[in-house]
């Protein structure tokens, strides 16, 4: 099955490990990752989690974040 995947999810991931849906978000990024699910996102998506944690991250970190997106989450950009 193929599934978009909106900027809300990548971000309770990254940001959020006491958020009330955390284990259910999890579950579903590793279906994706494991192939179970096709999963899919958009450049605006991947820009918009990175803008949103530049406040947090090194410059550094952000630019791995931004490199590595596509292979952390096994998916298509």
């Amino acid at each position: 099955m193929k599934v978009f995947i909106d900027s809300d999810i990548f971000i309770r991931d990254l940001r959020y490990p006491k958020d009330q849906r955390f284990r259910e978000n999890s579950a579903f990024l590793e279906q994706v990752y494991k192939g179970k699910l096709k999963g899919f996102t958009s450049i605006y998506n991947v820009l918009e989690v990175c803008g949103i944690l530049s406040f947090n991250l090194s410059e550094e970190r952000l630019l791995e974040l931004y490199a590595g997106f596509r292979d952390k989450y096994n998916l298509q950009i």
